[in-house]
This record gives structure tokens, C-alpha cells and sequence, in this order.
């Protein structure tokens, strides 16, 4: 057999390193998008677990589940709030009946703050007033409204 009659036989053309169906280019695509929707999740998750919010809401589901609650932790909590929601200097110094006359007037939700936290009042005297788990319950679900 002489090599002249085997000319019409061609040998395949190389394969690239890169298919060129569209259909990768559609994988490809979708895997970065994929990638780059999961790295937002965890960051997002990341920042909201920072947040300030996040740690009052946990803070605050605390104080609700105690069955004997100290009513200083109460104000300590409403305190702290009362400053990251409001303007610091306006909120930070008051105490007491003050406190209390500022929640009624700034309160978005128009919660009776003097009624239902009035043991505020007489909270470093001797004879403190016992307050009732009802009324926990009012000042936390008014608080819950504030995060």
C-alpha cells in the first residue's frame, strides 16, 4: 500500500483546554453566583450576631425566662437600651422618676412606662415594691417592640 492513497484520512483537531459550550459557560457562572450568595450569608450572619440588637434580644429573653428577677438587672437592661435608642446624652444621666417621665414622652409606642415600670421609683430604697410577672411580661413585650 503506498502513502498517497491514504491522503483523504485527517487526524482530529486538538481538544481545547476550555469547552466551548455555552452550557459551561452557564455552570460556570451559576457556581461563582452560588459561591458569592454563600459568602453573603455568612458575612451577614456575621454582622447580625455583632449587632447590638441581637444581643439585647438574647439578653432580654433571659430576663424572661428567670423565675425571681432582680429588679436592678430590670433597670440595668432598660438603661442600656434607653441609650442605644435614644440620643445618649439626653438619656444616659436620668434616673428614676426622670427616666420614667422621658420614656412616657419619647416611648414610639406610646407604652405607659410610669404605670407599669414605677418600681423604677423606689428601686434602691428599702422597701422595694414586688412586682408581678404580668408586668414583667408588659415591660419585656414593650421592650421587644423598642429592638
Amino acid at each position: 500500500m503506498k502513502e498517497n492513497e491514504i491522503y483523504d484520512i485527517y487526524s482530529l483537531r486538538e481538544v481545547s483546554w476550555f469547552p466551548p459550550g455555552i452550557g459551561w459557560l452557564y455552570l460556570v457562572l451559576s457556581i461563582v453566583i452560588f459561591s458569592y450568595f454563600i459568602y453573603s450569608l455568612i458575612k451577614w450572619q456575621k454582622k447580625r450576631k455583632e449587632s447590638w440588637q441581637y444581643r439585647a434580644r438574647i439578653e432580654l429573653k433571659e430576663i424572661g425566662s428567670l423565675e425571681e428577677i432582680d429588679l436592678i438587672t430590670l433597670h440595668d437592661f432598660i438603661k442600656k437600651l434607653t441609650i442605644h435608642k435614644f440620643k445618649r446624652i439626653d438619656s444616659a444621666k436620668l434616673t428614676g422618676e426622670n427616666l420614667l417621665e422621658f420614656l412616657d414622652k419619647n416611648d414610639p409606642n406610646a407604652f405607659n412606662w410610669s404605670e407599669a415600670a414605677g418600681f423604677l421609683r423606689s428601686l434602691y430604697k428599702k422597701n422595694k415594691r414586688q412586682i408581678k410577672s404580668s408586668e414583667i411580661k408588659d415591660i419585656t413585650g414593650a421592650l421587644k417592640k423598642w429592638i
